[in-house]
């Protein structure tokens, strides 16, 4: 019992970190996105001065 026990623990702490792997990805990607977005704009902003 003690083993299925640590099974479960092992396999609840992957999913955590999984989950929280996915979600600084997501904010990773959602500041890069940003950061393109804005290096177009301002370089667009440059074009028109």
């Amino acid at each position: 019992a003690k083993e299925l026990k640590a099974q479960m623990f092992l396999d609840r702490k992957k999913k955590e970190t999984h989950c929280f792997e996915t979600l600084t990805n997501q904010i990773y990607h959602r500041v890069l996105i940003m950061l393109l977005e804005f290096d177009v704009f301002s370089s667009s902003f440059e074009t028109v001065i």
